[in-house]
């Protein structure tokens, strides 16, 4: 029997994605103990999972009040910690694993390690010197997901996966239910479902999540009451409006209610009683929010509404039968807490209103207006990836994406990368891909050997020493260029911070390993590369024939 803890200060959404996880620890050592460590608001959220058994609590609000307050010393808001993880002493812990892998989870994880002396973290901590400690490479990747927010190639429930070396099982009872919630919602949405039974023998209910936890992620309202219009006026679906006790919610409910006359049905449940209702549904429309989470875990589809800063790539639905709606991923503004402009509503209308149709009808074809692209979860032997089914999207960033997904996966396991899809793609453009790749390589390649050089010449002479610097600083800047020589670069600048040399010599060779290793894989990719792509030779026939000649 192992006890384990897990740290994750993030939010309810964050929170119940942490469930799949800890569905494939127990399911992989059904005897193991797992607590988890999170804010004090977002405790209702952890204690609907199953298998956890404590939820520890940080008072996160006291503590700022402590923080912010000139009347209190900061100590009291330090003493109110310390005093939160007290009660974690009394447990000795064999795994601590770092699931929100923030820096203030890396350094409660190490405090914790700190005062038991043993164990293992997985996720990243700090030593004694404050250096950073990997458990292994895929954190690094995980560290760094919040550069790759607009072309990641993995998403977060893979990634927490694979940096703490668990194999993922799938299991349905992931969240806790309850018995009174289930026998209330199955009986209701089955009366619901025969009357009526009228319109249609496979009628099929459909929540609608009306709001999210900020305005710029929320479906703008003109486009959410044309959507409930449609499917209330069509015979094959009935919808059914979605909110929380909180009253604002309920005010909003009234008022898009209203609209039809106050004749929908609006369901009111908190976050226990959402499990039930979900389960009871056909499919969820959501924006980014913990109902889409929640959906996952029901195994609920969803037609996911991406919008504002939601985490497009990283956090999206992994259901397969979920579709996801985003404006095209390259011209997007991740950062943006503005609401959705006014000038893409008929757009937005238009598009989920087929893909509403294309989930009714999978055979219908699906056609996606203006600026909008929808994308489907597909699984793989790392997880699940988002495909792009329809609409507008940049070939070359997907390249990107889905090459750096294979590529990585073979440095850091050393299983073959795939290259079949790529070549069976029928695009001139993956051509001229190869070669922006190609000729991005041959840059850092340049500045690598300049590094090494100066590296090398520092030993004898001081003086280089800022040159090594320079050329350092030209590398990274690489790594935040949108190409795949980003994934090694940004690896090779972790575990160069992650160094804690006990003197120059030692610091010169651990340096200097890094460096070729960097070197090694860079090769690596660019052998991959040229696998890719058509013969020259057809894609100058193919470029002749559609009247791109090179003159």
């Amino acid at each position: 029997m192992s006890d384990i803890l897990i740290v994750n200060l993030k939010r309810h959404g964050d929170i119940l994605q942490m469930s799949h996880l800890i569905n494939s620890i127990h399911e992989n050592n059904p005897s193991s103990n797992i607590s988890v460590l999170v804010f004090d608001e977002f405790k209702k959220s952890a204690s609907i999972i199953n298998h956890v058994k404590k939820v520890y609590t940080i008072p996160r609000k006291k503590i700022i009040s402590y923080h912010k307050n000139d009347i209190y010393s900061d100590a009291w808001g330090l003493n109110k910690l310390t005093e939160s993880l007290s009660s974690l002493e009394k447990t000795t812990w064999d795994r601590v694993v770092n699931y929100s892998n923030d820096r203030s989870s890396s350094y409660i994880c190490s405090y914790i390690d700190f005062q038991q002396g043993h164990g293992e973290i997985a996720g990243t901590s700090f030593n004694l010197e404050n250096n950073t400690q990997n458990y292994n490479d895929w954190q690094i990747i995980y560290n760094n997901t919040t550069d790759l927010i607009s072309n990641s190639a993995f998403n977060i429930n893979d990634l927490t996966h694979l940096m703490t070396d668990t194999a993922p099982v799938t299991a349905e009872d992931k969240l806790k239910t309850n018995a009174n919630h289930n026998k209330t919602a199955f009986k209701n949405f089955n009366q619901i479902r025969k009357i009526n039974q009228n319109k249609t023998n496979d009628v099929q209910i459909v929540g609608v999540q009306l709001k999210s936890s900020m305005a710029s992620k929320d479906i703008p309202e003109e486009v959410l009451v044309n959507t409930i219009k449609k499917l209330h006026e069509d015979s094959r679906t009935i919808p059914i409006l979605l909110h929380s006790p909180a009253e604002d919610e309920k005010e909003y409910t009234e008022r898009i209610n209203a609209e039809f006359g106050k004749k929908l049905i609006t369901v009111e449940s908190d976050i226990i009683a959402l499990t039930s209702v979900l389960i009871n549904i056909d499919v969820v429309i959501t924006p980014d929010t913990l109902t889409k989470h929640m959906a996952d875990n029901t195994d609920t589809p969803c037609i996911e509404v991406s919008l504002g800063p939601a985490p497009l790539f990283l956090q999206s639905s992994i259901n397969q039968r979920s579709l996801v709606i985003t404006l095209n991923p390259d011209t997007r503004n991740y950062e943006s807490k503005e609401a959705l402009s006014p000038i893409h509503f008929d757009s937005l209308n238009e598009t989920l209103n087929n893909t509403i149709e294309h989930f009714l009808n999978p055979s219908i074809e699906l056609d996606i207006p203006g600026p909008w692209a929808v994308f489907k979860p597909v699984k793989d032997r790392i997880g699940t990836t988002l495909m792009p089914i329809a609409g507008s999207i940049n070939d070359q960033s997907e390249y990107t994406r889905f090459f750096t997904r294979g590529i990585v996966s073979q440095m850091l396991t050393g299983i073959s990368f795939d290259i079949t899809a790529f070549n069976d793609l029928d695009n001139p453009n993956l051509n001229q891909w190869v070669e922006d790749q190609k000729q991005s390589f041959t840059n850092i390649s340049r500045t690598l050997l300049n590094t090494i050089r100066a590296l090398h010449q520092m030993k004898t002479d001081q003086v280089n020493t800022n040159t090594f610097v320079e050329c350092l600083d030209i590398l990274f800047d690489h790594s935040k260029e949108e190409t795949l020589a980003r994934i090694p670069l940004l690896i090779f600048k972790s575990r160069l911070e992650s160094l804690s040399s006990i003197n120059k010599d030692q610091g010169v060779k651990e340096v200097n390993e890094l460096l070729f290793t960097l070197k090694n894989d860079i090769q690596l990719i660019i052998n991959e590369l040229n696998k890719v792509g058509m013969d020259e030779e057809i894609a100058e026939l193919q470029r002749t024939a559609t009247g791109e000649t090179n003159v």
